[in-house]
């Protein structure tokens, strides 16, 4: 039931939050709202066109099938932070490191690394998953198979726990954390090595040629769950 009505419930909220991240581009005059704007009246004036040749087409090979596509790539991020905790440094998403996951979803399936550096081009993102996430997280967040996932945790034995095996109370890990806080709008780049970015370097003055080097925003400080270790950010 969740997979059907996630998107419908979230999509709202989502596009205000965007729509303001754009409102507060434009206001510091950054060239990324003209981007927007341009690629905004392209998309409409390519679909006005292809409604006018061919209505029913454009319905059923264009329009539905880009809203399911944005329904599957929202939805999908249920899966990637449920029984997640978003205060830790690498624990705050599931990864499903699959081949076909990956290459249908440009790599979306190595999903914390995309939250700490956003901004990075999703070629890179295996390589940077295996430098500064999978040697620090927990054992349980890289998953091979998504649909395998998806089958134990809600089809059998249906087994919805927290990452760390913990007992899943609805809302889970991410309820102790209040409503909705506004994005960092006014953030400098999306190309640096964290997701609220004030600066294009790390702590350790490492800029966006970091990529191969295990994170600085990770201190491995315990062994724990058959391997993984303790995290914090800086």
């Amino acid at each position: 039931l969740n997979l059907v009505t996630y998107f419908p419930r979230i999509y709202p909220s989502i596009y205000k939050n965007d729509m303001a991240y754009f409102e507060a581009q434009k206001a510091l005059g950054r060239p990324v709202y003209r981007q927007f704007q341009m690629d905004t009246a392209a998309v409409l004036t390519l679909y006005a066109v292809c409604a006018i040749l061919n209505l029913k087409s454009f319905l059923w090979l264009v329009l539905v099938p880009q809203i399911l596509a944005k329904d599957m790539i929202v939805t999908l991020n249920l899966l990637q932070h449920d029984g997640c905790d978003p205060q830790h440094a690498v624990n705050h998403s599931r990864n499903f490191v699959g081949p076909v996951l990956n290459y249908l979803a440009f790599n979306n399936g190595y999903h914390a690394i995309h939250h700490m550096m956003p901004g990075k081009h999703w070629s890179r993102l295996p390589m940077l998953h295996a430098a500064k996430v999978a040697p620090f997280n927990h054992a349980s967040l890289n998953h091979p198979n998504i649909l395998a996932y998806l089958f134990t945790t809600f089809v059998f034995p249906s087994r919805r726990v927290n990452y760390d095996g913990s007992a899943y109370v609805n809302p889970g890990i991410n309820g102790a954390l209040g409503p909705d806080e506004p994005w960092h709008y006014a953030q400098e780049s999306l190309n640096a090595t964290n997701s609220n970015p004030t600066a294009q370097k790390d702590a350790n003055g490492f800029g966006d040629e970091i990529t191969e080097k295990a994170g600085p925003d990770v201190v491995q400080t315990d062994v724990l769950f058959g391997g993984s270790a303790k995290a914090k950010a800086t």
